[in-house]
Formats: structure tokens, sequence, C-alpha cells
């Protein structure tokens, strides 16, 4: 997964359907650019982000990344977010597949993701502020 992006204009034009009652989503239009510029891999609890200027890893416990490591309570929530987050654009991209037959689940599956994103850019901004220097592999930018 080199790059991810969303458009907004569909993002935002969408609908949640009854089980998200808890999630407004019209969080979804704040949603400006997602990207991950990291080949991403994911084996046991490690989720590693790889890239020429080295690798970010994120378990439960645990983020490493510049030589450096962190520990806190949020640490486990943020692994939890980033792997739904990847899990869901998975999903996604099957739902949205051009090739594959159209299904009902692709407004779910498009609204599951706008909430993987807004949770995990919640998620992210407390961990950057907790690891003095950190930047989250996954990039959101938000309005």
């Amino acid at each position: 997964m080199r790059q991810l992006l969303f458009g907004l204009t569909f993002l935002a034009a969408l609908n949640a359907p009854a089980w998200a009652q808890d999630f407004d989503a019209g969080q979804c239009a704040r949603i400006e650019d997602v990207n991950v510029p990291y080949e991403v891999s994911a084996a046991d609890q490690a989720i590693t982000f790889s890239a020429r200027g080295g690798d970010i890893v994120v378990t439960p416990q645990t983020v490493r990344a510049n030589g450096r490591t962190h520990a806190s309570a949020a640490v486990a929530g943020y692994h939890s977010n980033l792997r739904q987050f990847l899990n869901q654009a998975s999903v996604t991209a099957r739902a949205m597949n051009p090739l594959a037959p159209r299904s009902a689940g692709m407004s779910e599956a498009a609204t599951d993701m706008c909430r993987a994103i807004i949770t995990l850019a919640a998620s992210a901004a407390v961990i950057e502020g907790e690891f003095d220097g950190y930047s989250s592999p996954v990039r959101i930018r938000l309005r």
C-alpha cells in the first residue's frame, strides 16, 4: 500500500447505516487527504511501516521510530485503530473495485472507512503529542 487517498466528495456524500448511529457521518466532510507513504506489513502483533528513512513499528505495547521507543497507556488504542484502519482499507478496496459486481455494502464500507480514518486521526494526535518528534505513518489531513 504505497499511497491511500480517498475522495472527499464521495465520503462526504455518505449516509450512516442504522448500526452506526453513534457515528456522525457528517464528520467525513472533515477528511481532506489520507496518505500512507510507506510499505506496510503486519505480522503477529507488530505493524511495520517501511520507507527509505527507516521503519516505524507499532505493537500493542510500544511505538518504535527514529531509533527511539515510546510506551504509554494510549499505545494499545493507537495500535488497535491502526489495525482497524488497515483492515477497513482492504474491505473498502474490495467493495469499491470497479471490476467487481456492485454490492449493497459499498456505502457501508465507505462509512466504515471514514469512521476508521476519523478514529485513527484522534488516536494518532494523542501519540504524536506524547512521543516528541513522532509523525504517524498514516498521514491524515482534516479540515
